[in-house]
């Protein structure tokens, strides 16, 4: 007999704004350990195969729709990584009510930019026990940015010559915002592309978004991850285009290393892209739901993460 896992519809309050998602038990008696999904940029909870696979390795799993997207309240504007920090610590306030799940230890598993916001998270939060950061931001954070939209174009099916505007669109703000000017000016400069399809595809439409888009070119998460004392696991696909794993990989380890704290670890994964996804996969441009990513991801970070929360920190300094 196959026991699937269980999906529960939950709701829970950050502030005045109510989130909804999915909570996804493990089949067998609990309670559980559990990981809260933070993907790389606001949208809906779908995470595709994500939850089941990781429930079947044990894993309780914590999804839900951003502000304005799916059925969550608010207005879908785009998220800095400090806001949506504060929505993974709601999280975590919600879990601490649930009776089958194991709140000895909560992990976050945060994919490119929603790495950044749990790092955040981590730093005011002494309840979330481990951190995995699925293809952390190497690079500066302009580059990634840049890069990463013009993967999400060519994925929903824009032509070259659209990404390429898109990008010195967005070159283009990211020159202005570092020379001071102001949101709403940049906002009007940019008034003959906001009827381009491609336009709201940018990170930040509004003036109130771009002058939230301003925070994160300043934000350098690796200042923050040097004090943390949670254990960290960094995962990079070895085939990644954009920013070469191994020499990533280096940069990282120079980050991690710290006399206080040992449990950090970096594992890239043989055939697999930036999307963390297997090489061979039909469609090799941009990011997909994670139910197509490599399956040994999953087996990776479960065997991690799963002797590390709900046991003491000091337990695990050993290396992977």
């Amino acid at each position: 007999m196959i026991f699937e896992a269980a999906r529960h519809s939950v709701s829970f309050w950050n502030g005045s704004a109510m989130l909804v998602g999915d909570l996804v038990i493990p089949a067998g008696p609990g309670p559980h350990p559990v990981v809260i999904l933070v993907p790389g940029v606001s949208g809906p909870r779908e995470r595709g195969r994500w939850s089941e696979d990781l429930a079947q390795g044990g894993l309780a799993t914590l999804t839900w729709d951003s502000p304005g997207w799916g059925e969550s309240f608010g207005l879908g504007t785009w998220q800095p990584p400090n806001q949506r920090a504060m929505e993974i610590l709601a999280g975590v306030d919600f879990l601490h009510t649930m009776c089958s799940i194991s709140t000895q230890g909560i992990a976050v598993i945060g994919a490119d930019l929603g790495g950044w916001a749990a790092v955040l998270a981590a730093a005011l939060s002494s309840r979330i026990e481990a951190l995995v950061l699925l293809t952390p931001p190497i690079v500066s954070t302009a580059h990634q940015i840049v890069d990463r939209l013009a993967r999400r174009l060519r994925v929903a099916g824009f032509i070259s010559a659209e990404i390429d505007l898109a990008q010195a669109v967005l070159c283009e703000r990211v020159r202005r915002l570092g020379a001071g000017h102001s949101p709403d000016s940049i906002y009007a400069s940019e008034a003959a592309c906001r009827p381009a399809p491609w336009y709201p595809w940018l990170p930040g439409t509004t003036p109130s978004d771009i002058e939230a888009f301003a925070t994160v070119l300043a934000y350098d998460p690796w200042t923050l991850i040097r004090p943390l004392q949670c254990p960290i696991l960094a995962v990079l696909g070895e085939d990644d285009p954009a920013t070469p794993a191994y020499q990533g990989a280096e940069l990282l380890r120079r980050v991690f290393t710290t006399p206080e704290q040992h449990d950090r670890h970096i594992a890239v994964l043989p055939r697999t892209d930036n999307g963390l996804r297997p090489v061979w996969a039909a469609d090799g441009d941009g990011p997909q739901l994670p139910g197509d990513w490599n399956p040994e991801t999953v087996s990776t970070i479960t065997s991690w993460v799963t002797p590390r929360i709900g046991h003491r920190r000091s337990q695990y300094t050993t290396p992977y």
